[in-house]
């Protein structure tokens, strides 16, 4: 683990702040157009009231959700490739531009084939074939991805992302849903669907073309270990197991709901595309706002905790599905309500294990981490999901219904039933994960109550994303003034800023904070190239006042710089620790700089309390290591 460290700390030098800013940026931009494609072509309801019209039952779906889900297996194929490659970036983007094409098979089925059931053979088919390329490629982007980032503040950046994202993503998805009224009101799906997935097609192929201004940091291939002992690996690791069994329950039980979702509505509850897409576009605001706040939460407290909030908040989605009652404007606000809930608590049900997978986890075989975590967890619990849940809820729907007054009783709410019974199962398995920043549920519950940790995450998104030095100074000068602990690894981070005044804000901020984790950036910051930086770190050294900080302020004692020694002994004469005389006396025998000398003098009085700075000169000059 401390190699590993090294390795990312050797890594962050190369990488400067501005040129991952800039490099993450293309990243957010590109993954705006990955985002598009996919809303366009598979997740967006147009493919689903597409779908209908071609035939498709609630088993359809389910074959189709289970051969997307099926195909996860090849990330351990991807991953596999991964750790034998040492340029991860070319056959990345050719296996994904691929993928991105493939999709015309699947677009163009209607037009080959007259009989439904062929039809619905060959796009689960296809379907299979380009999730398939699509997670053979994924490992490569994510060790090219987590190689990029820095490790301490890596769920802020993927926050960042997703936010960024996401809040675009809304937009063009309340577009998308109007155009497509247009077409379905006139009995035009075929066209109006073949028409967006022929541009979503094309903008994901200008996503994966836009990573050519992305750098790949130096990858080193994982040598002498065979494909059994590499795909074993993570199954052997017992805290690791223990994820990987919540994981797959989780998925499991979110998966026999959630592919249903769209057809129940557009089936049952009568909506047109327009309004489910309205819903869905309630689920992404949800993510837009919570973005920033999980990502700040996951890498503050760890995965753990925010794990057993999240397992219990995804017990309400199913559950208010089985309320809805058809033609019904109070259920068409419930469901915009819950789903903005529902996209609030997907913010951080992405984050949260994305940040195990790409943070407590060796550097080495990452990608067959995440391609276990993934092949157990949807190729394998969501698979079998979806396809049992599809076929019973056919096989429900096929006998009567039951009635209770008004309130029809279909295989669809037997589902939503059995899936909320099953999401309260993962409260006790998270219980069970293992964390490193294991936190009291009151240091968790008093960040995730407060309106003030939404503020915090906005700043801290705006020092790490923007260009603007003014912005990020400001972004810093007011996480000073909020003085909240979830600011503090930020903070430290900004202490490499490139702006002078951004750094010198930093230091301001922490000392404001008074966190002794703060500390040892603080000693570094006392050898910054920056004279101005000395005296505001050792200052902040010395009124944080923790045994560390005089630790910290000691070190400062070696330097061979004269501005970082005046800096530091005054400092030390400041905070009156006795701790500092042995080694203040050491350095006045040491140099022979008179303005030095008289400064330890004056620490020597001050500390000992000897009011006479004659006194301590004749202790000093006789060679006596006490001063009386």
């Amino acid at each position: 683990m401390k190699q590993e460290s090294e390795q990312y700390a050797h890594r962050s030098q190369q990488i400067t702040p501005e040129y991952l800013r800039r490099s993450w940026k293309i990243v957010c931009w590109a993954g705006l157009l990955g985002s598009l494609y996919g809303q366009f072509c598979i997740m967006g309801s147009p493919r689903s009231k597409w779908l209908i019209d071609l035939g498709a039952t609630a088993a359809d779906f389910g074959r189709i959700g289970a051969a997307g889900a099926l195909a996860i297996g090849f990330q351990i194929l991807g991953a596999h490739i991964t750790n034998k490659l040492q340029f991860r970036k070319v056959p990345w983007m050719v296996i994904t531009i691929l993928h991105r094409v493939l999709y015309t098979a699947i677009v163009v089925a209607p037009f080959l084939f007259s009989d439904p059931r062929t039809r619905m053979m060959w796009i689960v088919a296809f379907v299979f074939l380009h999730d398939a390329l699509a997670h053979t490629s994924t490992p490569m982007w994510f060790s090219w991805m987590s190689d990029l980032l820095p490790r301490d503040s890596m769920n802020l950046y993927w926050a960042q992302r997703q936010r960024f994202i996401t809040a675009w993503t809304t937009v063009f998805l309340i577009a998308m849903a109007a155009s497509f009224h247009f077409f379905e009101e006139r009995g035009l799906v075929l066209l109006g669907y073949t028409l967006l997935a022929g541009i979503g097609i094309v903008l994901g192929v200008v996503d994966i073309l836009m990573f050519l201004g992305v750098p790949e940091p130096p990858h080193t291939p994982l040598q002498g270990e065979s494909f059994l002992s590499t795909i074993t690996e993570p199954l052997r690791e017992p805290k690791f197991r223990r994820f990987l069994i919540f994981m797959a329950y989780w998925n499991f039980s979110i998966f026999i709901a959630a592919p249903f979702f769209q057809p129940f509505m557009m089936e049952k509850l009568a909506m047109s595309a327009f309004w489910v897409q309205m819903i869905s576009v309630a689920s992404s605001i949800g993510v837009v706002v919570g973005s920033n706040y999980w990502g700040l939460l996951c890498d503050t407290f760890g995965f753990r905790r925010v794990l057993e909030v999240l397992a219990v908040g995804k017990i309400a989605a199913p559950a208010c599905f089985l309320i809805a009652l058809p033609h019904n404007n109070w259920s068409t606000g419930l469901l915009l309500a819950l789903m903005f809930l529902d996209g609030f608590l997907n913010a951080g049900a992405v984050l949260a294990p994305q940040g195990v997978m790409l943070k407590a986890t060796p550097r080495k075989n990452r990608t067959m981490y995440i391609a276990t975590v993934n092949f157990l967890s949807l190729a394998i619990g969501a698979t079998f999901a979806s396809m049992l849940t599809g076929e019973f809820i056919d096989w429900v729907n096929a006998r009567s219904c039951l009635r209770v007054s008004s309130f029809e009783i279909s295989g669809y709410h037997w589902a939503f039933f059995i899936s909320t019974v099953m999401r309260l199962g993962a409260v006790p398995l998270s219980r069970r994960l293992s964390d490193e920043q294991y936190v009291s549920w009151k240091e968790l519950l008093q960040a995730m109550l407060s309106l003030q940790s939404f503020l915090v995450a906005r700043y801290v998104s705006i020092l790490q994303s923007s260009q603007s030095e003014f912005q990020r100074y400001q972004a810093v000068t007011r996480l000073g003034k909020l003085r909240n602990p979830l600011a503090i690894r930020p903070l430290i981070q900004a202490l490499n800023d490139s702006s002078l005044a951004v750094r010198k804000a930093a230091i301001d901020a922490l000392e404001s904070i008074g966190t002794s984790e703060a500390i040892a950036p603080l000693c570094q910051a006392l050898f910054d190239p920056s004279k101005s930086l000395h005296t505001r770190a050792a200052r902040a050294l010395e009124r944080i006042g923790s045994p560390d900080s005089l630790k910290a302020l000691l070190k400062g004692l070696r330097s061979s710089d004269p501005r970082v020694l005046k800096v530091t002994i005054r400092s030390l004469a400041r905070l009156g620790d006795p701790a500092a005389l042995v080694p203040l006396i050491s350095l006045f025998h040491d140099v022979q700089d008179k303005d030095i000398r008289n400064l330890i003098v004056e620490a020597l009085s001050r500390i000992a309390q000897v009011p006479s700075l004659e006194e301590v000169s004749a202790a000093l000059s006789f060679g006596k290591t006490e001063v009386h």
